[in-house]
């Protein structure tokens, strides 16, 4: 803000066990008690509805439709179809001992195990910065486009800034 040179503070967070609004309702007042004020620099909240490996599983090019190998994916692909519904809609089998999170972590890990070639860690997550991994997660959303809202909220946001700069 004292700089000058910013147009907007961007916060990405997963919602995890919280809805979208929770967490924005959150981070708000967590802004307000720490007397942060932002007067040349716009806030803009990104929420990912739970995290964002759930965004990564609605890669339909990646998923296998007929599970073979992975015992785990043949489970969680039994459990709910990420290619055909909507993964920030997906909870977790009530078996499942961790958080949403997690599980929607370990589903998309199983998912490109399954694949064969394909791996995902938080610390390598290469596969799925690659341009033709977005590009998938660009046509999901258009063709479904109730599905992945928070994805598409920060899609709308990456194009109000392309629009900006382009300007």
């Amino acid at each position: 803000n004292s700089l000058g040179k910013y147009d907007y503070f961007v916060i990405c967070v997963d919602s995890d066990a919280a809805t979208v609004h929770q967490r924005e309702i959150k981070i708000r007042k967590l802004l307000e008690r720490s007397n942060i004020n932002l007067t040349d620099t716009s806030l803009k909240i990104i929420v990912q509805n739970p995290c964002i490996e759930t965004w990564f599983l609605g890669n339909r090019r990646v998923y296998t439709r007929n599970p073979q190998k992975n015992r785990n994916f043949i489970e969680y692909s039994m459990f709910y179809d990420v290619s055909k519904k909507d993964p920030e809609l997906m909870k977790k089998p009530d078996k499942f001992e961790g958080s949403i999170s997690s599980f929607h972590f370990k589903y998309l890990k199983s998912m490109f195990d399954e694949r064969g070639g394909m791996f995902y860690s938080k610390a390598n997550s290469s596969e799925v910065q690659r341009r033709t991994y977005l590009k998938e997660l660009q046509k999901r959303v258009d063709d479904e486009p109730c599905h992945l809202l928070t994805f598409i909220n920060f899609l709308n946001f990456c194009n109000k800034i392309r629009a900006e700069i382009k300007r």
